[in-house]
């Protein structure tokens, strides 16, 4: 099942070109690097650890003071989501126009002759376009929410001297997991022992090839491990990447979202780029702000000036204003895009934002 966010991959990458801190340190932990150019001894006495693992009054005092070894994507509140699917230069403009006809219309003329439709049509227009877009994104939310229950991932690890069985989200820094072909790399650690140890990384590196790992300490340059990337980390296995063959001992030494792909996570959440579908209603939002600026009050003037009343000139000038903007313009657009999610997940694709339909379409090479 394949969820798709508003961030198209070009977003992704250069947005994490963008950020202040070198690309070495894009998610490393202190621990991560000090780790991997200390010996495993020394990382052990740093995290108070032994090599036979954690005993479980020991794991479960880590796991409340660290909490879960989970990345999470921040949930929208109501309201968020509310503004999310409501507010956008578009509706904006819409808005405006709808109180100053509500002015115009119906609050500065007397009772005969007040006329609402303009602001009722404006408003059915306005509560369809944002209720079709929140409806759907709730929809897909719930349907993404769906999918993580019923996965639950599990990995091996020594607790109390004992190789046992438990979930991904109760590892702690400081639990000695085992690997071997096929796992999961459930969270970034240090390799104790490792016997043809071969990673997948090309989900973190896009590297295709699989990288040996060892217990061996990574040498760097400089004392602080400043220049440490993140190809030269041969004793470390980080979250999200899976054993290709070979078997290893690993001591976790960061979980959740002090790993790798948390750091990942934590720039992905952000506020990016506009996406092209942003641009574009922007872009004509902006165009009929500057048609209006300049129509609406020429209009005005001449009518005023011609006909010498000043509440006509003023109607006639709202009217011209309310003519030039395309009040179905945002239902077509929410109904286009909820129809192309609507296709999609009978595909068994889950869209989350709807402007990642256009994303989607406007791609030309989808790696």
């Amino acid at each position: 099942m394949l969820m798709l966010k508003t961030a198209t991959v070009l977003e992704v990458i250069s947005k994490r070109r963008r950020t202040a801190r070198p690309a070495a340190h894009a998610g490393l932990a202190k621990n991560t690097v000090f780790a991997a150019t200390h010996s495993a001894e020394d990382t052990l006495v740093l995290l108070d650890a032994t090599a036979d693992g954690l005993t479980a009054e020991h794991a479960a005092e880590r796991l409340s003071a660290v909490g879960p070894n989970t990345i999470e994507a921040p949930t929208k509140t109501l309201a968020r989501r509310i503004a999310d699917a409501f507010i956008d230069p578009f509706a904006g403009i819409l808005a405006a126009l709808a109180l100053v006809s509500l002015y115009i219309d119906v609050l500065a003329v007397p009772e005969p002759q007040r006329d609402p439709s303009t602001v009722i049509v404006i408003g059915i227009m306005l509560l369809v376009s944002g209720g079709m877009k929140f409806i759907q994104e709730a929809r897909s939310g719930n349907a993404a929410e769906a999918l993580k229950d019923l996965v639950s991932n599990t990995c091996t690890v020594l607790r109390d001297g004992e190789r046992i069985e438990i979930l991904f989200d109760e590892l702690a820094p400081g639990d000695v997991i085992r690997l071997s072909a096929g796992d999961m790399v459930p969270a970034d650690a240090r390799v104790i022992t490792a016997r043809d140890l071969f990673v997948i990384e090309s989900a973190l590196t896009g590297e295709s090839e699989a990288v040996e790992k060892t217990a061996a300490t990574t040498v760097v340059d400089g004392a602080d491990g400043s220049a440490l990337p993140l190809s030269a980390c041969k004793n470390i296995v980080f979250t999200g990447t899976s054993v290709q063959n070979g078997t290893a001992m690993a001591l976790v030494v960061a979980t959740g979202s002090d790993t790798y792909l948390g750091g990942i996570a934590k720039m992905l959440n952000g506020r990016g780029e506009k996406s092209a579908f942003d641009r574009g209603v922007s872009s004509v939002s902006m165009l009929l702000v500057r048609l209006m600026l300049v129509m609406a009050p020429a209009v005005f003037a001449i009518n005023a000036a011609t006909k010498g009343n000043i509440i006509d000139a003023l109607l006639f000038a709202t009217s011209v204003a309310v003519g030039i903007t395309p009040q179905m313009l945002p239902v077509i657009v929410t109904t286009s895009l909820s129809q192309g999610a609507k296709d999609l997940a009978r595909r068994q694709v889950i869209v989350k934002e709807l402007p990642a339909i256009q994303n989607l379409g406007a791609m030309d090479v989808l790696c």
